[in-house]
């Protein structure tokens, strides 16, 4: 099982984005108390727009984190080329799950600054959110092609790849996150899962080793793609051990239960298969596969139902 990431956003927050830390609940420099607008006079655009943006620093310092998306948005569209401004207003729309705002900020940043590879890997995170995965493989693309140093765009590249099913790119990028050193015991995870899915077997059960050797308490996704490479050599006995400990360590880890049912049907334990993939039907999100698993389940439970009635008459 590939293994996401829990890294967070790169955008760094810059001396107009100090103010959206307090919604975060960081704390705040004193260097940053607010000018008092009264001291501000009303000349120019610009100062409108700064004025809007002390009353956004307000309205979150108030916790009213509506009114600070109001005020933000209007200083931003007042003063447009305030990277800083909107690179804030990113954070306020992310926080609120405003995904799209957020991807159409992101979408001009990178045109006001086009070789700036963590608008785009911000970019490709949020799509991530919205569960538009090309999207999201295609941006962190554009930011691996502009900044070839960040291992998290690597890693994060690599668990897109894998969903989309091009394993093989997959394993390309989860071995520069490895290079890079970031996060290796999960990118060697998900490395090897990788493989698997192409068949290199030998590799890929050295590079979940890798995994399993670098994590003091082994994961329930590192533990599901060792069984996975023992199931994809029907060493199936080895891959239902670990399938149970994966589940012992996370029993609502729906992929595992989907790993461990074909695994089970493979041996022939029908019944115990039925058990593991209804479990994996009320866990997961309606979907293609999940369609495909269903009516799989109906010709495993007909096959079943036709098994007793024929031992019945027997």
């Amino acid at each position: 099982m590939i293994k996401v990431s829990l890294s967070s956003s790169t955008v760094v927050l810059t001396f107009t984005a100090v103010l959206l830390s307090v919604y975060l609940g960081m704390p705040v420099a004193s260097a940053m108390v607010g000018v008092p607008l009264s001291s501000v006079p009303v000349r120019t655009t610009q100062q409108l727009a700064f004025i809007h943006w002390q009353l956004g620093g307000h309205a979150l310092n108030d916790g009213d984190i509506v009114g600070a998306i109001s005020e933000l948005e209007q200083a931003v569209a007042l003063n447009p080329s305030n990277r800083a401004w909107q690179e804030a207003l990113v954070k306020l729309y992310e926080a609120e799950g405003l995904y799209y705002p957020a991807i159409q900020i992101l979408n001009d940043l990178t045109v006001l600054a086009p070789q700036e590879a963590r608008f785009w890997y911000e970019r490709g995170l949020l799509f991530a959110k919205l569960d538009q995965i090309e999207l999201a493989a295609q941006s962190l693309q554009k930011a691996v092609a502009l900044d070839a140093t960040q291992g998290s765009y690597y890693y994060d590249l690599g668990v897109f790849e894998s969903r989309l099913g091009h394993h093989e790119a997959s394993a390309k990028a989860s071995l520069k996150a490895i290079q890079l050193r970031f996060n290796v015991a999960d990118a060697y995870n998900n490395y090897g899962y990788a493989l698997s899915h192409i068949g290199d077997y030998v590799q890929a059960e050295r590079a979940i080793n890798q995994a399993l050797a670098r994590q003091p308490e082994a994961l329930a996704a590192t533990l599901d793609s060792k069984g996975f490479i023992c199931h994809q050599q029907h060493r199936y006995k080895e891959a239902l051990y670990w399938y149970n400990k994966a589940l012992q360590k996370d029993p609502l880890l729906s992929e595992v239960l989907l790993h461990k049912a074909q695994t089970l049907e493979a041996t022939g334990q029908l019944t115990e298969a039925v058990t593991a993939y209804q479990a994996y039907i009320r866990l997961t999100k309606p979907n293609d596969e999940l369609a495909s698993i269903v009516q799989h389940l109906k010709k495993l439970k007909d096959q079943l139902s036709n098994a007793g009635t024929q031992a019945t008459n027997q």
